[in-house]
């Protein structure tokens, strides 16, 4: 069943030797707390691929549904390629990933 979804923009961040945009995705009325983003980030970089000549650039989205949460990992790759690695898991409070 379709729940309507809220997307907040965050500031950009360094990661992993990256400029990251970042952004959350949550099920209205639920919410992204600051311990779970931070968890997120830290994880998010073992996600990225090996850094190449294309610059350093991506966006990284957290997804808090009805029943998990992802980690969608983007960066530009080979010049003029999205290179994408998801992660997912259950909520539970604090503790994600």
């Amino acid at each position: 069943m379709f729940r309507e979804r809220e997307l907040r923009s965050l500031p950009t961040i360094a990661l992993g030797g990256r400029r990251m945009k970042r952004y959350q995705l949550t099920v209205m009325g639920s919410a992204i707390t600051p311990p779970m983003q931070a968890v997120a980030e830290a994880f998010a970089i073992e996600m990225l691929p090996e850094r190449d000549e294309t610059p350093a650039a991506g966006f990284l989205i957290l997804h808090h549904g009805d029943d998990a949460l992802w980690l969608n990992a983007y960066s530009w790759v080979w010049d003029n390629v999205v290179h994408c690695r998801t992660a997912s898991s259950p909520p539970r409070g604090d503790r994600v990933l």
